[in-house]
């Protein structure tokens, strides 16, 4: 089982044996191979991305409360790469391999609202307000969408290719912070795609 990424704010997930229910500190294989996890404060739920083609939100008792995209998928299916929670929790973001972009209600719904990122999806993020959404590719590129509408926002590329992504929200408009593949931070104002801030790695 390969985990990339593992984000748990506010608490650990108990994951429990299959047969005794005995509560185990690791991952267990009954949900599949992971791509990504992260945890949602809201709900007190975590968020699984799966190689299987779908994502699932566990409880931290490891029950499973919702799916989110196809829940009989075939071989064909692509693996689910990133998940990525609304800071309210009323809506589930997920990224494939293929490159899609798959909005859904917390209960595993679609709403209807898809985009397309170039190749495989690394990472998803909503910002602060939750209108905005924020992809990376595995190639190093990164897209910033309306997350209500799916129109595309800003296409952002840097000196090297990015690496990890997330927003940040600070004199009231939104920021994107990029750690790049040559060892530099990025800090991007999405009012006008102006760099901010270039420094180099510190560890």
């Amino acid at each position: 089982t390969e985990i990339y990424t593992l984000s748990l704010h506010d608490a650990l997930p108990i994951y429990r044996d299959a047969v005794s229910g005995v509560p185990l500190r690791r991952p267990v294989t009954g949900i599949g191979a992971p791509w990504q996890a992260v945890y949602d404060s809201e709900s007190h739920s975590v968020g699984v991305a799966l190689r299987q083609g779908f994502g699932e939100a566990l409880t931290l008792d490891g029950l499973v409360v919702a799916k989110y995209g196809d829940p009989r998928p075939g071989p064909d299916t692509p693996a689910t790469t990133a998940i990525a929670f609304t800071s309210s929790g009323d809506r589930v973001a997920t990224g494939d391999f293929a490159g899609n972009v798959r909005i859904f209600d917390k209960r595993g719904a679609a709403t209807g609202v898809s985009m397309l990122e170039q190749g495989r999806v690394q990472q998803v993020d909503f910002s602060p307000d939750d209108s905005l959404l924020l992809t990376l590719s595995a190639a190093g590129n990164a897209t910033v969408w309306q997350s209500r509408s799916g129109v595309e926002a800003h296409r952002l590329a840097g000196p090297s290719p990015f690496v990890c992504a997330s927003f940040a929200h600070f004199g009231g408009k939104p920021h994107a912070l990029f750690g790049t593949r040559d060892g530099r931070v990025l800090l991007y104002d999405l009012d006008d795609d102006h760099l901010l801030l270039r420094a180099r790695e510190i560890w």
